[in-house]
């Protein structure tokens, strides 16, 4: 989790450094009024627009594919920032298609120690304040069972054991802005206990308001 923000911070910082204007993070790309696609950047640079992609590992053709079929759809110039290619074919896929690629590895040469510090400090408190929010919206008739269950299971795999449809409810969750911050399921699950604590401690609150009003 901190790894992917920690790429991300170094993507953006790379964009910034070579005369990039960031336009939007997390752009959601609707066609004919369908969701079909979020990206990590809308950039642009000297009147020219660019979608952007972040990978905290190497370029597949899969990759090279998926953005180039995305600038299309929003009509910009494709790029990936990540830290190579996976086999010869991304590199030619990428090169066939037009697809820019920055590779952060030979960014990395030229940061210094400061600047990654001062990066990884950011994603750290970033990350924290995210997971702190979790639960913050919690509204009243909030599937507790489901809550519960997501956080005991150590894996994606326990839950869709517990759970009949967890993928559904896991966006109902995020829609609520129960979890507030993306990534694999541990960061799911850390979220789920924060958020099941925040509703005990909610109900505890509540009980002893009501002790108060009976006592008064």
């Amino acid at each position: 989790m901190v790894a992917g923000l920690l790429v991300e911070d170094l993507a953006e910082g790379l964009l910034v450094r070579l005369g990039y204007v960031i336009k939007e993070r997390r752009k959601k790309i609707v066609f004919e009024g369908v969701e079909v696609a979020e990206i990590d950047y809308l950039a642009e640079k000297e009147g020219e627009k660019y979608i952007v992609e972040v990978k905290a590992g190497r370029i597949s053709v899969n990759d090279v594919r998926q953005v180039y079929t995305n600038s299309v759809l929003v009509n910009a110039r494709p790029m990936i920032i990540a830290r190579g290619y996976s086999n010869a074919s991304a590199k030619v896929t990428a090169e066939k298609l037009g697809v820019e690629v920055l590779i952060l590895d030979e960014y990395l040469e030229i940061v210094s120690i400061d600047e990654l510090s001062a990066i990884l400090e950011s994603v750290v408190l970033s990350t924290l304040s995210k997971l702190l929010l979790a639960g913050s919206s919690l509204p009243e008739n909030i599937d507790e069972e489901a809550l519960s269950a997501i956080a005991s299971s150590k894996t994606y795999e326990e839950l869709k054991a517990k759970l009949k449809n967890p993928n559904k409810i896991i966006s109902e969750f995020r829609k609520l802005g129960v979890f507030t911050l993306s990534g694999d399921f541990n960061v799911l699950r850390v979220q789920a206990e924060i958020a099941l604590q925040k509703l005990r401690l909610f109900k505890i609150e509540k009980r002893l308001k009501e002790m108060e009003e009976k006592i008064s």
